[in-house]
């Protein structure tokens, strides 16, 4: 476990070189409604059982883990219809009471992946005049994202959400459910520095905070494969948005920048992880991070990165000359001058004089 009393970098030190840890959690919503198992991670009945926190309506549904199509997490959620169509359906209202609800604008939105048209969409129900449904997913075998807005009447007996199979024996897979007060699924990012004041970078302010990472480093097929951040509990902060909100799955970036070159927004190396699990105790809240869950976002580090060095192969793809030079030195001045192709310069000139970072 991480000691975190020493983990701020000081003021003094803005003057120098010296590398600042900026981390964000991405699409938090402060009106969220909790939904218990948004991204069908706990199946503890079974992986071909109904996921934790739902249950089915329809004659013959089912609902099987799904790893390999998936949008968040680990998994997400295969749910088959059979002699007609058929609800996974989660009821949300009951923390607040369904008095709260009536009268109250509610957005649900889901990511939703179907391979045949107007089979796949999401509903809002209140037991009573409200059935609202989204546009049907287009059947065109990516995952989409659809949405719904109702207000709950002022006859409404519960709030529903709904993942809806309008066909008999169809299936769709679902994943990422949201649900809101309002009428958009609005969200923000959590902005946190490793320093002892607010950073701002980029435009963005990045509040100070107790806060730091394991070493990223590689495993033995040379891939990152998760590290652990630990964040202070002492003021329950953090605390507050995991009562609230499900991170599992969310988007997490760090960002390095150095100290004298804050006004510089070239001046940063990124990694991007999404949240697998965390755990809190009195003191400190530990994430664990892993690096493999949307590969179409991935955007690792996967090489050196050196000031003046290029890190391409001399006219691959990555470099695109096309010029007369049969031979490069890898140089940016060479690149520069000789090549005039600085544009596709392959090294990171904002990198502090004398350090390379892998």
């Amino acid at each position: 476990m991480y000691s975190l009393s020493s983990t701020f970098k000081t003021e003094k030190n803005k003057a120098s070189n010296q590398p600042i840890y900026l981390y964000t959690i991405h699409d938090y919503n402060s009106k969220n409604i909790p939904i218990v198992n948004p991204g069908f991670e706990d199946w503890n009945d079974g992986i071909s059982s109904t996921p934790d926190g739902y249950n089915i309506v329809g004659a013959g549904a089912s609902t099987d883990r799904e790893s390999s199509i998936k949008k968040r997490g680990s998994f997400s959620a295969k749910f088959t219809s059979a002699g007609t169509d058929a609800n996974l359906q989660q009821t949300v209202h009951a923390d607040k009471g369904i008095e709260y609800w009536r009268g109250k604008t509610v957005t649900f939105g889901c990511w939703v992946y179907a391979t045949v048209a107007n089979t796949a969409r999401i509903v809002i129900q209140d037991g009573d005049a409200v059935n609202e449904l989204s546009a049907f997913h287009s059947g065109n075998s990516t995952w989409e994202w659809l949405e719904v807005t109702a207000t709950i009447g002022a006859g409404a007996t519960l709030v529903n959400l709904d993942c809806y199979i309008a066909l008999a024996s169809s299936f769709a897979y679902f994943d990422g459910l949201v649900c809101v007060e309002g009428d958009s699924v609005e969200s923000i990012n959590l902005n946190f520095a490793e320093y002892d004041t607010d950073i701002v970078y980029d435009g963005i302010t990045y509040t100070k905070f107790p806060i730091r990472h394991e070493e990223i480093g590689e495993n033995s097929q040379g891939e990152i494969d998760s590290i652990r951040v630990s964040v202070s509990n002492i003021n329950r902060v953090i605390q507050a948005y995991l009562e609230d909100y499900d991170l599992r799955g969310k988007k997490v970036t760090i960002t390095l920048v150095w100290a004298n070159q804050l006004a510089d927004t070239d001046a940063n190396l990124q990694f991007i992880f999404y949240i697998d699990s965390y755990t809190a105790s009195q003191e400190i809240v530990e994430f664990t991070l892993s690096s493999k869950y949307d590969i179409i976002d991935l955007a690792l580090p996967n090489g050196i990165y050196n000031r003046n060095y290029c890190r391409w192969k001399f006219k691959s793809t990555e470099c695109a000359y096309a010029g007369a030079q049969v031979t490069c030195d890898k140089r940016k001045t060479t690149c520069k001058v000789l090549m005039e192709n600085i544009s596709r310069f392959g090294g990171f000139p904002s990198v502090p004089t004398n350090r390379i970072f892998t």
